[in-house]
């Protein structure tokens, strides 16, 4: 790992603590965001720096709830709702390394408005309640019970990308960490204009980069 991260060049005040009454900050909505190579990892890329980094889905998932609107209880209760363990203090240390990234819009930033005919596909009520009861019970380490679900999600929508990732990752013994939104640590960018440093360890050998710790 390189030394200490240093601030995007964005004009972006450093992040307070949030209570449960503040506004969330609003993560800018020009980052392009693709599947990983993994069930449950994506790579987020700054366009502006060429800069990539990798997010586990729960970890997408919160930084998607960025809107400059919501209260910071409504995040904490949207993402219980989730099954994705997250606080306020560990709310403000996840809102502080995006800020790092330079994710997050300056003050005063609109979201941009959804695509007409485009964007994500809204989910229905009763594919969302099935897809978070069985993200759920991947978090609880219940990968066999949570398959029903996803199955019956693609009973109904066949070739549902995300039903059809989890499953996958159930099929090959791979499940998605639950580890609580915060606690990743400082994680270094990548910059796509060159390769990525490393610290050599006691052999000389390099280090790999930690990556993000965000489903959906």
């Amino acid at each position: 790992m390189t030394g200490d991260l240093q601030p995007a060049p964005l004009q972006v005040d450093e992040p307070l603590p949030l209570g449960p009454d503040d506004a969330v900050p609003l993560l800018r909505a020009d980052l392009v965001v693709q599947r990983g190579k993994s069930p449950g990892l994506f790579q987020v890329a700054d366009p502006a720096s060429g800069r990539a980094f990798t997010l586990y889905e729960f970890e997408l998932s919160i930084a998607r709830m960025l809107d400059g609107r919501r209260r910071a209880a409504e995040l904490v209760e949207a993402g219980a709702r989730l099954g994705i363990p997250v606080d306020l203090a560990g709310l403000h240390k996840f809102v502080r390394q995006l800020w790092h990234y330079g994710f997050l819009a300056p003050a005063g930033a609109e979201p941009a408005a959804p695509p007409e005919g485009g964007g994500r596909e809204a989910w229905d009520e009763a594919t969302r309640a099935l897809f978070q009861t069985g993200l759920r019970l991947v978090h609880l380490g219940r990968p066999k019970d949570a398959a029903a679900y996803f199955e019956a999600i693609l009973d109904g929508h066949p070739g549902h990308p995300e039903a059809t990732e989890l499953l996958a990752a159930i099929a090959q013994g791979r499940t998605i960490p639950a580890t609580p939104i915060g606690d990743g640590g400082e994680r270094v960018p990548v910059d796509a204009a060159a390769p990525p440093a490393t610290t050599a360890g006691a052999a000389g050998s390099p280090r790999p980069r930690r990556a993000l710790a965000l489903a959906i």
